[in-house]
């Protein structure tokens, strides 16, 4: 696990946060990992962001599937 420097805001500790996926193309999911201080929680988009291209058309179907859904309510 990567070691962060304290939040600029609040002095917290920063860690990774869950994992977010956006559907691209047809067959491709963007998995983007942001760091989040527990202190404030702040999310912080920067030079440790974390970003993997996952090529599984099922995958894919099922993220818009879900976002789909969530839509709907």
């Amino acid at each position: 696990m990567m070691e962060y420097e304290p939040c600029s805001s609040c002095g917290g500790k920063v860690v990774d946060g869950e994992p977010h996926f956006i559907p691209l193309g047809t067959d491709s999911v963007l998995k983007i990992i942001d760091q989040e201080c527990k202190g404030c929680g702040a999310v912080i988009i920067g030079e440790h962001q974390k970003t993997e291209i996952i090529k599984n058309r099922k995958a894919h179907d099922r993220l818009v599937e879900i976002m789909t859904n969530r839509e709907k309510k």
